[in-house]
């Protein structure tokens, strides 16, 4: 199913960057490059599971410039060991990305 090979997909672009994060909106334009369209609520329902897996957590951030408040995505290190391997989740594919 699609859904997995994209939160597959969001724990690759985290590996990218880490210890450092990503907002949601750099995840969505990530995912356009990759040719995959989504809206940001389709992003947060993804992240869900990993949030709730413990493979991500979120953070708060601001924007000094615009005086705004974002979320930052940030890959956990039990997160890092699924993407390596160590860990197997069903939701949660690496294959074909």
């Amino acid at each position: 199913m699609i859904e997995k090979q994209v939160r597959g997909l969001i724990i690759k672009f985290l590996v990218k960057v880490y210890p450092t994060s990503l907002t949601i909106k750099m995840i969505e334009a990530l995912l356009y490059d990759w040719g995959i369209y989504t809206t940001e609520n389709d992003i947060k329902l993804l992240l869900k599971h990993l949030i709730d897996r413990e493979y991500v957590e979120l953070e708060d951030a601001t924007i000094p410039i615009l005086k705004s408040n974002v979320k930052k995505v940030k890959l956990t290190p039990k997160g890092l060991l699924l993407y390596k391997g160590e860990i197997i989740d069903e939701n949660v594919s690496f294959e074909g990305i």
